[in-house]
């Protein structure tokens, strides 16, 4: 291992984990098999396809290997043992190893009713259950559309959610059980509500939900169906509210509270690039799609419903901002010809969208930081060169799928990637905020 020191490398081409959780898409057409086949790696042949991770995260941390040397090294124990190399200098010393994690998911079935802690909430959970919580960093997240996206994200306006109790009965009986936490002398329409009174209103109305019993939702649920049903059969066009609802309950059974949270969540269907920004304490849910994602270096996740993995209730309802209101969406920034970025008020992360039509450019950004390239579309040609331009390594071409880290020490040793592509190419490249 020497060798990172005495003949660093440019670039090093990683090898990653593909994690198999039941809501990834199957079979050799999901996005990340055709990723994996195009780099001549081998696709997921049975199972579900659910997330590719890229980077240095102890629980599935892709592995390297030394141009000179056939041994393969995992990412996290090089960057422990080589810091000034793989970090570069303005992390060096910082930070215990890459702040950021980088992933493609393929959703099938929808993800649970989750949400991620601040740093504050992160370390009390780790030191309270590190075996459901087993960081302590806190995990923003930015999740950008790459064909097509369906998502449940933040709260809905109280006023909203109210229509909703006046049209499904049975759910907003669930929902108004065990009194109000506003006070006799405050009327309970939300619309008559101060903005402070309609968040302890939304508090109380989703926490209801969530502690309902298995029985409980079942009697709402089956009720809700029947009605449902009754309104199909007359031909009425079902809101997709409803028909997402239809399709929680045939996949997790209608003793789940979380089939009700499409009635208090934003539904949101995204286009390719238009991404969601999900920071601390916001509840969410992913539902389909193929999707970039990246996030702070954790994976620590606080589920209530839609899943049969460890639920946490209390700590979901309890740490929950409780902002209302329409979702936003995020479209990309063009910076020049070639590069667009997302504005994110987060240090541990960013992420660029590089396009090349034929054509070369210089890498000349973020060259003292750590960076992952991953080639989504066509084939990437990249050439070595040294600060005075002149062509230090011939060039090399790497197909969709080629994921690379490029350490970040290439500025501090005078050299710079030369980036280019014989037809269209899409790379995605992520890094560290300039901030952190």
């Amino acid at each position: 291992m020497t060798d990172f020191i005495q003949n660093p490398a440019p670039y090093y081409v990683l090898e990653n984990q593909v994690m198999r959780y039941a809501w990834g898409k199957t079979g050799s057409d999901t996005i990340i098999n055709q990723l994996l086949q195009s780099a001549d790696r081998e696709p997921v042949s049975d199972g579900p396809t659910a997330e590719l991770w890229m980077g240095a995260h102890p629980a599935a941390p892709s592995r390297l290997r030394h141009p000179a040397e056939e041994t393969e090294h995992r990412l996290n124990e090089v960057i422990r043992m080589y810091p000034a190399h793989f970090l570069g200098p303005r992390l060096n010393g910082r930070t215990h190893g890459l702040p950021f994690l980088f992933k493609i998911l393929s959703v099938n079935q929808p993800l649970s009713i989750q949400a991620h802690p601040d740093r504050r909430l992160a370390a009390v959970l780790h030191a309270r259950s590190p075996e459901h919580y087993p960081d302590k960093n806190h995990k923003p997240e930015l999740a950008i559309c790459i064909r097509d996206m369906e998502a449940l994200i933040g709260f809905r306006r109280p006023e909203q959610i109210s229509e909703y109790f006046r049209f499904i009965p049975e759910l907003g009986q669930l929902c108004s059980s065990g009194g109000e936490v506003y006070g006799t002398s405050i009327p309970p329409r939300p619309e008559l509500l101060s903005k402070d009174q309609k968040r302890l209103w939304l508090k109380q109305a989703f926490t209801n939900l969530m502690r309902a019993t298995p029985g409980e939702i079942q009697e709402a649920a089956h009720s809700h169906r029947i009605h449902l049903e009754m309104l199909r059969d007359s031909d009425t066009e079902l809101k997709v509210e409803d028909r997402w609802f239809l399709k929680l309950m045939d996949i997790y059974g209608q003793r789940d509270a979380g089939i009700f949270a499409v009635y208090f969540l934003n539904y949101v269907s995204l286009k390719p690039q238009e991404a969601l920004f999900l920071g601390a304490n916001e509840p969410h849910a992913y539902l389909t799609g193929d999707i970039v994602e990246i996030m702070a270096a954790s994976d620590n996740v606080i589920r209530a419903g839609l899943t049969s993995k460890y639920r946490d209730v209390d700590s979901l309802v309890e740490m929950l901002h409780y902002q209302y209101g329409p979702a936003n969406l995020l479209v990309p920034r063009r910076r020049d010809a070639h590069h667009s970025s997302y504005r994110l008020d987060v240090s541990d992360f960013n992420i660029h969208r590089i396009t090349l039509h034929g054509d070369r450019i210089s890498k000349q950004y973020s060259q003292d930081l750590p960076s992952i390239l991953l080639v989504l579309e066509g084939d990437l040609q990249i050439e070595v060169g040294a600060a005075n331009h002149q062509r230090v390594a011939q060039g090399r071409a790497f197909p969709a799928g080629t994921a690379l880290f490029v350490p970040g020490d290439l500025e501090e040793r005078g050299l710079e990637l030369q980036l280019s592509a014989r037809n269209n190419c899409v790379v995605y490249q992520a890094t560290v905020g300039p901030d952190f």
